[in-house]
């Protein structure tokens, strides 16, 4: 809630809906349920193989941390929150069905905006706007996209499948790494031995935050995204949950074309 003071995030989950429970106690030892108010008494279906991911983080920048949740979609609740001690309580100041959420200061306000992809119609991006008490959405759009987010996508593409695609594996590094990344050959072994037996990488949801130039003054990106991922192993096929961590920069301050940078993936 911002005090200083450390709070406790209890999760749990109903065995009978199959559904998390999301509980905050403060320092005074009162406790909060989440979501407060909403027609939705849950965060997210409780799913083995698509775990919720909770995310604290000051996104308006007002010294009090926002929590960010991210599930599943079920008839019972939306998959995104977002939500901001408001004095009194946990309030809702964001909700809604995206696939992710990109934070970055576009109205050039030093309050940074959230570019959520609507996964409900496609990749559609919708930009939000801090209004005091709640996102609302606004008229303005990213000029470059998300900044390295098709670098990102064009590797995950030919990790799961690279017999299927158009480009090959000098192609696909050469365009969506920085010079720095590849000049390291650990790098790529890196790549080529978690993406060995790898049938196929689902993606779940992401999120993608702007970072503080560094001595050369080149913008950096910080993405947080989770994949599904189905590997064989002899004749079966297992299911993982991983998370990739990974940053993209500008290579070229010139064309303004960001690549990955590091790329690195954990298990859940």
């Amino acid at each position: 809630d911002g005090n200083g003071k450390k709070d406790t995030i209890d999760i749990s989950i109903d065995e009978g809906k199959k559904e998390y429970l999301l509980e905050i106690t403060n320092d005074n030892h009162k406790k909060f349920s989440l979501p407060y108010g909403s027609k939705y008494k849950t965060v997210g279906p409780y799913l083995t193989w698509w775990p919720l991911l909770i995310t604290i983080a000051d996104i308006n920048t007002d010294n009090i941390p926002e929590i960010i949740t991210q599930a599943s979609k079920s008839a019972n609740s939306l998959p995104l929150y977002i939500f901001r001690w408001n004095g009194k309580t946990y309030e809702t100041v964001f909700a809604g069905t995206y696939n992710g959420i990109y934070i970055s200061d576009i109205g050039d306000d030093m309050i940074p905006e959230i570019t959520a992809e609507d996964g409900s119609v496609g990749k559609k991006l919708l930009t939000f706007s801090w209004l005091g008490n709640s996102y609302k959405k606004a008229d303005i759009t990213l000029k470059t996209g998300l900044k390295g987010y098709d670098k990102i996508e064009n590797v995950i593409k030919y990790m799961s499948n690279p017999f299927g695609q158009k480009n090959s594996y000098g192609d696909i590094i050469n365009s969506s790494f920085t010079k720095e990344w590849i000049q390291n050959s650990k790098n790529m072994d890196y790549i080529k031995t978690f993406s060995s037996n790898i049938v196929s990488m689902q993606l779940q949801d992401y999120i993608g935050q702007s970072l503080m130039t560094d001595k050369k003054d080149k913008v950096s990106e910080l993405w947080k995204i989770r994949y599904m991922i189905f590997r064989r192993y002899d004749s079966q096929l297992k299911v993982e949950n991983c998370i990739a961590e990974i940053e993209t920069k500008i290579e070229d301050s010139k064309t303004g074309d960001f690549k990955i940078n590091s790329i690195k993936f954990s298990k859940e």
